[in-house]
């Protein structure tokens, strides 16, 4: 290697390789690819040498993992508790109908519901009777319009006055 031969440093910031006289080295340079200023030293042997120790290494494969020691998992312990086959919590006892956590109720398998429900009250009975009392008083009335036009017909038509043509 003559003295006038470019020497090839690397960028640090975008790692680009740059040919550099040999009397730049100590002195700022600037990179074309990516114009940030560094300054130009010698490249080292010693990382040029684990480069290739580096290549020379196997890549894993996708399945190999270095955790992996042939079981597929390990099952420490195994708790065969009844659970509700709702929300998968574990049931508070082995014959547990309701679960206590969403109300799944695995006799009748349904979820338990909450209804709002109101008190009913002596006003709400008045007005749920209402239209019928409505309805006995209008009967009432007009039976009673009734009897009083039929009472009345028969003063009218009675067979005293002379008057034949009644009923």
């Amino acid at each position: 290697m003559a003295a006038t031969d470019p020497i090839k440093i690397t960028c640090p910031e975008c790692k680009k390789v740059i040919a550099v006289p040999p009397d730049l080295l100590g002195k700022k340079v600037r990179c074309k690819g990516c114009s940030k200023v560094f300054e130009a030293q010698k490249p080292t042997p010693a990382k040029e040498a684990t480069k290739p120790a580096e290549a020379d290494k196997k890549k894993p494969l996708p399945g190999d993992d270095p955790d992996d020691d042939g079981k597929a998992y390990g099952m420490h312990d195994m708790i065969l508790a009844a659970r509700c086959p709702n929300c998968a919590k574990e049931l508070a006892s082995e014959d547990a109908v309701l679960c206590i956590f969403c109300g799944y109720n695995n006799l009748t398998r349904q979820i338990a519901t909450t209804r709002k429900t109101y008190d009913i009250t002596g006003s709400d009975i008045f007005l749920w009777n209402l239209p019928g009392i409505i309805g006995f008083i209008i009967c009432l009335i007009l039976l009673t319009f009734n009897l009083i036009y039929m009472i009345k017909i028969d003063d009218r038509c009675s067979p005293d006055d002379g008057n034949t043509d009644g009923p």
